[in-house]
């Protein structure tokens, strides 16, 4: 495993320079670096639940949106049912966990099947589950007035407000002000804790069989290691903390979006895992965590940099194309990178 050499990273001097910019044009600082801390376990889960498979031999997992529909069934159901709270949000976590295995084990027989080419496999199903789950939001039966639309009195709006059930509860548990700086210490735990969850998988019999696997299948086959339980117990397990990450996701957002919005995000994960120096086949949490870090900071970054040196109107586009851009460098330099080794 190659490790990660702060020096060398492109982005990350990009974004040191775009915090001395912002602190050159008097753009407050403190509050952009707090929304960088808080982004990290808001959108950390995403990119550790692209571990397991990556580490497999089974490239990105582009089907996150599967893992993602099964928290937001999961949110909805608690939310419809009106249990609020540490309560609620300890009954989203435990149903997700549930919907997350039930869906892990069918996509994962999806992908066993079409060994070989799992990553463009998972793409196209992550794609398909999208207008599947679109069929489920207008039809289900449901009928929490917050959730529905107000008019027809049935279907589900695609933007729903968590104030009253569990905004912020794990963000808000243990915050400490420093310097004027927010520390969501509590959120970082919780994140934190599930890393650490990560780290003793990896260490234990079935990590080791999964990195085994992601190295030399046919090696594993040879050694009496069965290739498509491992695989089938890493895809259930991305898929899991996949469902996991969209909770600590919503919660931190203040809104459940449905219909198309868990579109991009597996991109935008791939990308920050592939910032924070994973190898082709091999990574781990402190690739997820700095990855994160640069990633988002730059989007935190850019918006208030787009506000002071172009129009206010094309802040959001600006955005988006650097957004865009991040993923295209981030793809191109994993592209160079394999292109490298085998000239090696």
């Amino acid at each position: 495993m190659k490790k990660f050499k702060l020096q060398k990273n492109v982005l990350l001097i990009f974004l040191l320079v775009m915090i001395a910019v912002s602190c050159y044009m008097g753009i407050p600082i403190r509050p952009l670096l707090t929304d960088m801390l808080i982004r990290l376990p808001m959108n950390g889960v995403f990119v550790l639940s692209l571990l397991p498979m990556l580490n497999a031999g089974m490239g990105f997992n582009f089907g996150m949106p599967v893992g993602i529909i099964a928290g937001l069934i999961s949110i909805s159901t608690v939310m419809n049912f009106e249990i609020t709270g540490v309560k609620g949000f300890l009954c989203v976590l435990l149903l997700t966990i549930l919907i997350s295995f039930v869906f892990g084990r069918i996509y994962g027989r999806i992908l066993i099947k079409a060994s070989g080419t799992e990553e463009i496999t998972g793409n196209f199903l992550g794609l398909s589950i999208i207008p599947l789950s679109c069929i489920l939001w207008v039809t289900i039966p449901f009928d929490n007035p917050v959730m529905v639309f107000p008019i027809a009195g049935k279907g589900m709006r695609p933007k729903i407000g968590l104030e009253g059930y569990f905004d912020k509860i794990i963000e808000k548990i243990f915050q400490i002000k420093i310097g004027g700086m927010m520390i969501p210490v509590g959120y970082l735990l919780c994140f934190f804790i599930v890393c650490v969850i990560i780290y003793i998988i990896f260490k234990s019999n079935i990590g080791q069989n999964m990195l085994a696997l992601g190295e030399n299948e046919a090696y594993c086959e040879i050694m009496g290691l069965q290739s498509n339980k491992i695989k089938m117990t890493a895809i259930v397990l991305s898929t899991i903390i996949a469902g996991v990450g969209i909770c600590f996701y919503s919660q931190s957002y203040g809104y459940l979006e449905l219909y198309n919005a868990p579109k991009a995000i597996a991109f935008s994960a791939a990308s920050a895992l592939l910032i924070g120096g994973c190898t082709e086949h091999n990574g781990n949490i402190l690739n997820v965590i700095v990855g994160t870090l640069i990633f988002h900071g730059i989007l935190v970054f850019s918006v208030p940099l787009a506000n002071e040196l172009v129009a206010t109107e094309l802040t959001e586009i600006t955005r988006s194309i650097l957004t865009n851009v991040i993923i295209l460098f981030a793809m191109f330099k994993e592209t160079k990178k394999e292109k490298n080794v085998e000239k090696a």
